[in-house]
């Protein structure tokens, strides 16, 4: 009995409380829109090799990591950041009616000799 309980509270509270997890469309479109529009990436970015580093059916976030593609260092608008991983992490705001999502981007290093 107190087994079935539980259950049914971890799931009311999955249902209630925790986000979209880093491969649900709804993740990867928020964070596909801000790839373009805050880091200025092409349409054509999609992200690669999706992993959950944090989170489970009863977390509060996911934090997550994956690889852009989709675009060549050409088509980049000068001075932008070339992306090697994306770090993003998905959560429901406070009141759990809104879901977003905050991203980040390390840079690929290009290695270039210097005379």
């Amino acid at each position: 009995m107190l087994g079935g309980l539980l259950a049914i509270s971890a799931v009311a509270y999955h249902r209630r409380y925790t986000p979209p997890d880093c491969f649900d469309p709804r993740t990867v479109a928020l964070v596909h829109g801000s790839l373009v529009h805050h880091f200025h990436l092409p349409e054509s970015t999609r992200l690669q090799h999706i992993r959950t580093v944090a989170g489970g059916y009863v977390a509060f976030r996911f934090v997550c990591s994956a690889i852009p593609v989709g675009f060549t260092r050409d088509e980049l608008p000068p001075g932008t950041v070339i992306p090697a991983s994306v770090d993003y992490v998905s959560r429901l705001t406070p009141d759990g009616a809104r879901h977003e999502v905050s991203v980040s981007i390390a840079a690929h290093l290009i290695l270039e000799p210097v005379n």
